[in-house]
């Protein structure tokens, strides 16, 4: 196949590598900045109080969204029917971050009133979901953190993959392990999610407030962990095939000259025969037990010639003529 097969055979996974790669990243970096469209609609979940009886005496913003490692506020607006999100502020990324209402809404006041507002909006269903949260996002953050390390080694080792099938090897592992943590993942993220969007609806929505999955970045982490799966299927398949060694065979092992044997070498009969000279007559003093050679024709044995006949040599099997 040669050096070039085995480019087309390693472009494949590193191409689903640099997808899968993109993908995580951006959910990661979600609500980073809050001026990028980009990140701001990578969000997890959304929590829209502008509709609620409380915004106005908490003081807070219409929408919260939560991302991978910060989360992001801001206001709405429906001037042409359909409301737009416009994000005012996002918090710094912390590795530690978690979705917790009370810490974003402000809720923690020592105020009398704020606190009588706490007991109203925060019931057990939806603490124990803040709990879950808080215990499951720090694995989720560690899962998406492995996948994008895992992930940029397979694209830094993608280069010894296009010399041998040991790098493909090498980087089948790495990318296995990124694709396994990237699956993970996206799974916990998605129930994660689910079920607090269920028991905040359940919780608030007689108070109008109103909680929702976000789009962008369960997408991304989707397609993410399919490009990762996929570019670990081909990393194993470029460590099984596609040696990047030409299938012809004088290029790999050269030119082999043989010999052609222009010789003749007589060969011992099966009878016990005895040895002959190299022009085919009796050896002196070696008697022969070829049947029926010493049977007498005409006055002379079937092994010697007629003496009318004895001219010139031997006969040679490879020349059609006497010499």
């Amino acid at each position: 196949m040669g050096k070039v097969g085995r480019f087309a055979c390693i472009f494949t996974p590193v191409a689903f590598t640099v997808a899968a790669f993109i993908c995580v990243i951006l959910v990661c970096v979600g609500g980073w900045n809050s001026n990028s469209s980009t990140e701001t609609n990578m969000y997890f979940f959304r929590a829209r109080i502008e509709n609620s009886t409380y915004s106005t005496a908490l003081n807070v913003s219409d929408f919260y969204t939560a991302s991978l490692y910060t989360y992001c506020k801001g206001d709405t607006s429906n001037t042409t029917g359909t409301t737009k999100y416009n994000v005012t502020s996002c918090s710094s990324p912390s590795f530690s971050f978690f979705f917790d209402p009370i810490e974003i809404l402000n809720l923690n006041d020592s105020d009398s009133t704020i606190s009588d507002l706490v007991d109203d909006l925060i019931p057990d269903s939806l603490e124990k979901a803040i709990k879950i949260d808080k215990k499951v996002s720090h694995w989720l953050n560690i899962a998406y953190l492995i996948s994008i390390i895992f992930l940029g080694a397979t694209l830094a080792l993608s280069a010894f993959a296009l010399c041998s099938r040991l790098g493909s090897l090498i980087t089948t592992i790495t990318s296995s392990i990124a694709a396994v943590f990237t699956l993970a993942a996206s799974i916990t993220a998605t129930a994660l999610y689910a079920t607090i969007t269920a028991s905040f609806n359940s919780a608030l929505k007689d108070y109008g407030i109103h909680g929702s999955m976000g789009r962008s970045a369960y997408i991304a982490t989707w397609f993410g962990t399919v490009f990762a799966c996929a570019a670990s299927i081909f990393w194993l398949l470029s460590s099984c095939c596609c040696s990047g060694q030409s299938s012809n065979p004088r290029k790999n092992r050269g030119f082999k000259v043989e010999k052609t044997p222009y010789t003749y070498e007589r060969v011992e009969s099966p009878y016990g025969a005895s040895r002959q000279s190299a022009y085919g007559a009796p050896v002196p003093g070696q008697e022969s037990n070829v049947p029926l050679q010493n049977v007498q024709q005409g006055g002379y044995h079937m092994g010697q010639q007629n003496p009318q006949q004895q001219k010139g040599t031997a006969y040679e099997p490879f020349r059609h003529e006497h010499v």
